[in-house]
């Protein structure tokens, strides 16, 4: 399942002037060698080397104080996903599928430990110190997010909003915005993912979507008031703002005064044929878990003339999916008896009959976008691999 987040608006999920922080801080803290970072990364680090430096302003309305665009005009946010990666473990064993687990599992908590003790280890009388341990607010937080414990990362990012007295008005305000995105995510993992049903994360939302789980979006929508209040021409945040209401059935008419955007188009009734549902759960196709990332192949895998699903996934604790079409219009998960409960980390597969033996078999990818991982070429024994 796509999450409501990132389908109302990858470009409205950024961190102006947050994010951009946060990477060089990264690379300073947990990497050596700029070589075995990615390529975006390297070209961002090389633009800023070029660019002449900046004097620190004192208070944050000198004329000199820093330019920080708009919380929706740089970058996207990954909840900490970047960072993360810095922690993997060196891998000794590529072919080993469980060693590729490993290095993975559990990176977000170690970032945070390290991070921590460099938070701990600032000099009180360095000048440096402020600006410092603000960038590591940021870092830490967006860790945070990434598991889930929105409370930590709400503390974190409202201490990079007070940490260093010489940032702008408009960081602490796109400070505020990130921690609206967390409280948003909250919501949306409380709701969406813990509770979905045929109308979860269909826009517009219908009255059978609204969260029961009311703390997230509440939380969020105080704190895109409070940056739109500083930052109004922002039409990502009041995007979302929009969302974060419509998730409370209060839209249109508890959304603040100022900040309404229509539905224009989209606006139709409930039961417009249009509108199409979601029965994934009424027929046994609803992954279970958080095995919400991954590709989807469609074929018939045990030659029984029935389509069954196979659905890779990201998640390091669970392998491949597999649904077996019963015939009557429902599927049951097959996954452990056709061997698939160890490929787990496949973000994407594609299928054929290499052998020429009849039945289809499958390729599963993984890592690109992080390192280079082994690959797995899975042959079908009879809906078995």
């Amino acid at each position: 399942m796509k999450s409501l987040v990132r389908r109302v608006g990858k470009a409205a999920l950024l961190v102006a002037g947050v994010l951009g922080l946060a990477v060089a801080v990264a690379v300073g803290l947990t990497d050596s060698n700029p070589s075995t970072l990615p390529l975006r990364v390297r070209r961002w680090l090389a633009d800023r080397a070029r660019r002449p430096p900046v004097a620190r302003p004192t208070p944050p309305s000198a004329p000199d104080a820093e330019s920080v665009p708009l919380f929706s005009d740089i970058t996207f946010d990954d909840s900490g996903y970047a960072t993360a990666i810095r922690f993997s473990r060196p891998i000794t064993n590529p072919a080993s599928l469980a060693e590729v687990a490993a290095s993975v599992r559990g990176r977000a908590r170690r970032g945070v430990a390290y991070l921590e003790e460099k938070l701990a280890a600032l000099s009180p009388g360095d000048p440096a110190t402020p600006s410092k341990a603000t960038d590591i607010h940021l870092l830490i937080g967006s860790l945070e997010m990434s598991e889930g414990d929105w409370a930590r990362a709400d503390q974190h990012f409202a201490a990079a909003q007070t940490a260093d007295p010489a940032r702008s008005a408009e960081f602490r305000a796109n400070a505020e915005a990130l921690r609206g995105i967390a409280s948003l995510r909250r919501g949306e993992i409380e709701n969406c993912v813990a509770c979905c049903n045929e109308a979860s994360c269909i826009f517009p939302l219908s009255a059978a979507a609204i969260h029961r789980q009311t703390a997230g979006s509440r939380g969020a929508i105080d704190h895109f008031a409070r940056y739109l209040h500083e930052r109004p021409d922002d039409l990502g945040v009041r995007w979302l703002l929009n969302v974060a209401c419509m998730t409370l059935g209060e839209y249109p008419d508890g959304v603040p005064p100022g900040f309404l955007l229509p539905l224009g188009r989209m606006e139709s009734p409930g039961n417009d044929p249009r509108r199409m549902r979601n029965i994934a759960s009424r027929v046994g196709l609803n992954a279970p878990g958080e095995a919400m990332a991954g590709g989807c192949l469609v074929e018939d895998y045990d030659n029984d003339g029935r389509l069954d699903v196979l659905m890779p996934t990201t998640d390091v604790d669970r392998g491949a999916l597999l649904f077996r079409n019963r015939g009557d219009g429902t599927f049951e998960e097959n996954s452990r008896e056709a061997g698939l409960a160890d490929q787990m980390l496949s973000l994407n597969g594609c299928q054929a009959d290499y052998d020429n033996d009849g039945r289809i078999d499958v390729l599963l990818l993984r890592g690109a976008w992080e390192v280079p991982r082994r690959m797995s070429l899975l042959r079908n024994v009879g809906g078995r691999f």
